[in-house]
């Protein structure tokens, strides 16, 4: 047994890079890609979320009592297994508010009230009524004088719809910054990495990355069935790190040789640091392997708050130069998972 070499990522060991972030399922080679989900022949259909049980229910109870759930049920549905819709009763949220001095502090984020309604701010103020709905179809779709935001604005007799700047690809990162630029608690505001390395003009959004992009009428008429036009759009059903596939993406993992050994480098797909949550860990142990299958070393990696990956950074493990060949794994840990997750083994060759 090789003894394990850890390591734990420091400024002197990164180096940046400029690198997009991905959505799509990640090709495992020497020279890994990304696919993004916008590239797909068959963007109607995502490919279904694989999500870690984290002690949190799978769909919001009573979903359906939505107001908005009745002419735009798919979406609704997909928006009820979402982080957004769960963010009041989750059951991690609520057992941490009852030890905070200030629990109403957590609140403006968990029960917005509508973003578009007045000036649009960091850390929203909270609604006082319809809790259980969380970060609904409101907080981010009406606006001002009952209007309802979106992408089109084109005349429904439900309800005047409005063309808003959030929904373009220009401003589509604005409604997710007034939340997620907020450090509290065990959160990180990741989306202030976002805004400092200026990932919105590198064309990166978190629309880009989180909804998955769909073609499909974004509503169908109770009464008639009559559904609207086929058109473009984001799935609902959020991608977060709990799903170890979309994990995988937010790595891009290389081989190559170098002046003093065979370099693997481990670069951050992200627009933001990894990871965004306190007590979520990522574990990456490298073996390295020659041209005989005779291992060689084995190197460990510990990506946690502390030791985070920021946006664009990259860390280089230098291994032998007898490397051909090196086994990664990665374990995911987070709070709520009975047992670390693997969300990447893979071997890559010179």
């Amino acid at each position: 047994m090789l003894p394990i070499m850890e390591e734990r990522p420091t400024a002197n060991s990164r180096k940046a890079v400029a690198l997009a972030c991905a959505t799509g399922l990640l090709l495992a080679s020497a020279s890994w890609s990304g696919v993004r989900a916008d590239d797909d022949d068959d963007a109607s259909a995502p490919a279904p979320v694989q999500a870690t049980d984290d002690g949190v229910p799978a769909v919001l109870e009573g979903w359906r009592e939505h107001e908005c759930a009745g002419c735009h049920e798919a979406i609704s549905e997909e928006w009820a297994g979402s982080r957004h819709a769960l963010a009041w009763v989750d059951p991690h949220f609520q057992e941490a508010l009852q030890g905070l001095r200030r629990p109403k502090s957590c609140h403006g984020c968990h029960i917005p009230l509508p973003l578009h309604v007045g000036r649009m701010r960091q850390k929203p103020r909270p609604r006082a009524t319809d809790l259980h709905h969380g970060v609904d179809c409101i907080t981010c779709h009406a606006g001002p004088d009952e209007t309802i935001l979106g992408p089109w604005g084109e005349p429904t007799d439900a309800h005047p719809s409005v063309l808003n700047e959030s929904f373009t690809p220009e401003g589509q990162s604005r409604v997710c910054i007034a939340c997620h630029a907020t450090n509290i608690g065990p959160v990180l505001g990741i989306a202030k990495d976002f805004v400092r390395t200026e990932q919105a003009a590198k064309g990166e959004s978190c629309v880009g990355c989180h909804m998955e992009a769909v073609e499909r009428p974004a509503a169908v008429d109770p009464q008639t069935g009559e559904a609207s036009p086929t058109r473009p759009g984001r799935s609902h059903a959020l991608k977060t790190p709990r799903d170890p596939v979309f994990l995988r993406s937010a790595f891009d993992l290389r081989l190559s040789p170098g002046d003093s050994g065979v370099i693997l480098s481990i670069a951050n797909r992200c627009g933001h640091r990894v990871p965004g949550l306190e007590g979520r860990t990522l574990t990456l142990t490298a073996e390295a392997f020659d041209g005989a299958g005779t291992p060689l070393e084995r190197r460990e990696i510990t990506i946690d708050k502390e030791d985070h990956l920021g946006a664009d950074e990259s860390l280089d493990l230098v291994l032998p130069a007898a490397t051909e060949r090196v086994r990664i794994r990665g374990l995911h840990d987070a709070p709520g998972f009975a047992e670390p997750v693997e969300f990447v083994d893979e071997e890559l060759g010179l």
